[in-house]
């Protein structure tokens, strides 16, 4: 099980990462949202460190994830149309 943040130096640039838990037992792409409050907007730089992941170690076993989005290849859904439910 993991959870994504935004890292502090993108924080401080007015702009934040919203993104969710990872199950454990996920693989696939994952994607997140990014909202930008700077009144000035923020500049991108290529390879820039968006967010970062910290993962859970769980003190028992667990169920793992496999649902709909098990081995995705795109973060808007299986159909790559933002809609989970196109096939």
């Amino acid at each position: 099980m993991a959870t994504i943040f935004s890292r502090s130096s993108l924080w401080r640039s007015g702009a934040k990462v919203h993104a969710g838990v990872v199950d454990a037992g996920y693989q696939g792409a994952m994607g997140a949202m990014l909202e930008v409050k700077n009144t000035h907007g923020i500049t991108l730089y290529k390879d820039a460190k968006l967010a970062q992941i910290v993962f859970q170690e769980l003190g028992e076993y667990v169920e793992g994830y496999s649902g709909i989005y098990q081995s995705s290849t795109s973060s808007v859904g299986r159909s790559g149309t933002g809609n989970p439910h196109s096939k």
